[in-house]
């Protein structure tokens, strides 16, 4: 019997232990958020005040703080959660989850009032109201009033937007996906249930031809610019960039050029170039009074609309999906945790650092990243010069002359000869691309400055910011096939050579490492025909003009 005894009182306590383990855990997560949040240790649940005024429609799409959790508008059922909204979050004439089932003249019958859970159940709550709530007169949504239980009022569900209190239970927990674990970890992020992705917004303004480049928050996904397929998605990004008050947010929708109407030609850039069909009565009748004009290039989210937008500046925001996985390599992960303004790209990770040094102490300085030998940047084509411009210069705002890795060595010639890129390890690259200098560039002095989107030589004790490139041990020597993107391939204009009779791929690929301009290589088994290709896949800003279908084609990208 004491044995007995003494089990159960090992169980109680071990049960004990798991419950408020749990509920550590839960409770940690919801205080970590920067807005005004309250735990409740006697239900288990979080409590998190939204002081962005919405309206009720909107609310209802932003309880999705805790990615892991099923969020719903807060159920205010007892005196405590009374106290919690009107002590703990200073949130009286707040929206909650309570709603009117029922014709719109009969809002009084107490009984048509439901408590609305996340997976569509409907609770009762017709013994809650009191003080002669809900009247006649009133919506057919509820408020808050917080100060004592049950003191909430019906008012029409469109009437002047009000701040919101989100409700998550620990018993709600469902299956957390990597991508939502790596989401919550970032900062301005929004996780939008109904595609399973991650909305991440950037703030800094960017020209949007460029701005696609820099989804690479999650290392190990590939990101676009946000998709806002629905008018659903469209009203909760307008929501989410109201409450963080940013203006203009670029979107992934593209237009084909020379469209006779602004409505049609529209299509989805996916990360890898490809074009996906944009179906506009997807998001009509909502969707009335923009996209009219052909000869814009981009979108953007404009209130609660999709409108045109030409090559402008704009908000990035980010989506992140879980079908666009890849295996990161350790330089994309450690490049993506950098504070300082970077990009990875094509096996690269490029770093931008302010600080004013000589052309040899900005050699020495690019330190940025462990395990990995840094370089002043290698840009030796007018595509990368006006790349670190756009995407590390301009928009950080910072000084618009930076030293990069080319330098005068052999001075014995004309002023305009005897300039290498250096590569480190004692190698270096002749230049023989001159397009990429300022008129009248290179003048015979030593050292090189990006300047604006070209390239300007100078003397070397100039005290100016300094462009890092870090390299992948096997840039250039490998490739990797795009398997969302097969049967596709470049332009004419984009290809450098063609082998009609080449076995493997591989011996495609080989062909491609001999080439300097070679980026990608597309490759039919079938024919055996091989294309050389100036473009990858990454090269989002090259027109959708530049880019065909081509049944049987695979296209391989070098990194």
């Amino acid at each position: 019997m004491i044995l007995e005894y003494s089990a159960c009182v090992i169980l109680l306590i071990q049960l004990v232990l798991i419950h408020e383990s749990r509920g550590s855990l839960f409770s940690d997560e919801c205080l970590r958020h920067g807005l005004k949040n309250y735990y409740d240790p006697t239900t288990d649940s979080c409590w998190i005040v939204q002081a962005t005024p919405l309206t009720y429609d909107r609310t209802t799409l932003q309880c999705n703080h805790m990615p892991g959790y099923d969020g719903h508008l807060a159920f205010p059922k007892t005196l405590n959660h009374s106290w919690i909204i009107w002590t703990k979050l200073v949130a009286y004439n707040s929206w909650i989850g309570l709603q009117h089932f029922g014709s719109p003249a009969t809002v009084s019958n107490k009984s048509e009032w439901y408590w609305v859970y996340p997976d569509g159940r409907k609770e009762g709550a017709a013994d809650l109201w009191i003080n002669g709530y809900p009247t006649a007169g009133g919506g057919e949504c509820a408020y808050s009033y917080g100060n004592n239980v049950n003191s909430f009022y019906n008012v029409p569900c469109t009437s002047v937007p009000a701040k919101f209190v989100c409700q998550y239970d620990s018993s709600t927990a469902h299956h957390e996906t990597t991508l939502e674990h790596k989401c919550k970890q970032q900062n301005q992020w929004f996780w939008w249930e109904a595609d399973k992705s991650c909305l991440l917004l950037d703030t800094v303004r960017r020209w949007i031809e460029f701005s696609k480049l820099l989804c690479t928050h999650i290392p190990g996904y590939r990101g676009h610019p946000v998709f806002p397929k629905t008018i659903e998605k469209i009203h909760a990004i307008g929501a989410l960039r109201d409450g963080i008050k940013v203006d203009s947010i670029g979107t992934g929708m593209e237009r084909d050029k020379n469209m006779t109407s602004g409505k049609v030609g529209l299509f989805w850039r996916r990360f890898d170039g490809y074009k996906e069909s944009f179906n506009i009565k997807a998001i009509l009748p909502g969707q009335t009074i923009s996209l009219d004009a052909p000869g814009a290039d981009y979108t953007f989210i404009e209130g609660d609309l999709i409108s045109d937008w030409w090559d402008g500046t704009a908000m990035t925001l980010c989506e992140y999906e879980e079908t666009l996985r890849y295996a990161p390599t350790l330089l994309d992960i450690q490049c993506a945790s950098l504070s300082l303004p970077h990009l990875y790209y094509q096996g690269s990770c490029y770093v931008r650092q302010e600080t004013f040094v000589t052309y040899d102490v900005a050699k020495k300085s690019c330190t940025h990243i462990d395990g990995f030998n840094g370089r002043l940047a290698v840009l030796h084509n007018s595509e990368l010069v006006r790349l670190m411009y756009f995407t590390l210069t301009l928009p950080s705002g910072g000084y618009d002359s930076t030293y990069v890795g080319l330098e005068r060595l052999n001075t014995t010639g004309a002023a305009g000869t005897g300039y290498y890129w250096i590569l480190g390890n004692g190698q270096t690259l002749p230049v023989t691309d001159f397009t990429p200098f300022l008129g009248g560039h290179p003048t015979g002095t030593s050292c090189t400055l990006l300047y604006n989107y070209y390239l300007t030589t100078y003397e070397c004790t100039y005290e100016r910011p300094f462009i890092c490139e870090y390299v992948e041990p096997t840039k250039g020597t490998h490739f990797q096939v795009n398997a969302n993107t097969a049967n596709m391939k470049a332009l004419p204009q984009f290809i450098i050579q063609v082998y009609d009779d080449l076995s493997l791929q591989e011996s495609c690929g080989y062909q491609c490492t001999k080439e300097p301009g070679c980026h990608s290589v597309v490759y039919n088994e079938n024919t055996r025909n091989c294309l050389l290709q100036s473009v990858n896949s990454n090269m989002l800003y090259v027109k959708s003009t530049n880019i065909i279908s081509a049944p049987g084609y695979a296209w391989y990208d070098r990194y």
